[in-house]
């Protein structure tokens, strides 16, 4: 069975598959060539994958320092959600769904190892 992460073809340091690149145009409606991090939220949930909004955030601030573009993301403390509102290119796209996947598996792995410690569960 094909895990939605598979179908989004973001697996760590793959290039971007056509899969991908589709999902980006498909999305794309009006053709801009950008997508805002809450339309990908969307995106994601219509593909079956249940990311949540603190990972979003999380991963989306990895992404722009690692990719030298922290300017994109305002300190704006005063507005909830402003990280919704950044818009990234296909490029980016790809980028940031491969750091939404790095961080829901460490998400996953860590509460694997909370689930192992809380019932004494050992090889």
């Amino acid at each position: 069975a094909r895990t939605a992460w598979t179908r989004l073809g973001a697996a760590p340091g793959a290039r971007p598959r056509p899969g991908l690149e589709g999902l980006f145009r498909d999305a794309d409606g009006y053709g801009e060539g950008m997508l805002s991090v809450e339309h990908i939220s969307h995106t994601l949930r219509r593909t079956g994958s249940l990311v949540s909004e603190t990972t979003v955030e999380e991963a989306l601030r990895a992404y722009l320092m690692k990719s030298g573009q922290e300017h994109k993301l305002k300190d704006d403390k005063s507005r909830t959600g402003s990280y919704k509102k950044v818009r990234l290119d296909m490029e980016g796209y790809v980028g940031f769904i491969r750091m939404i996947h790095e961080y829901h598996d460490r998400e996953h792995a860590e509460h694997f190892q909370r689930i192992v410690q809380q019932f004494h569960l050992t090889d």
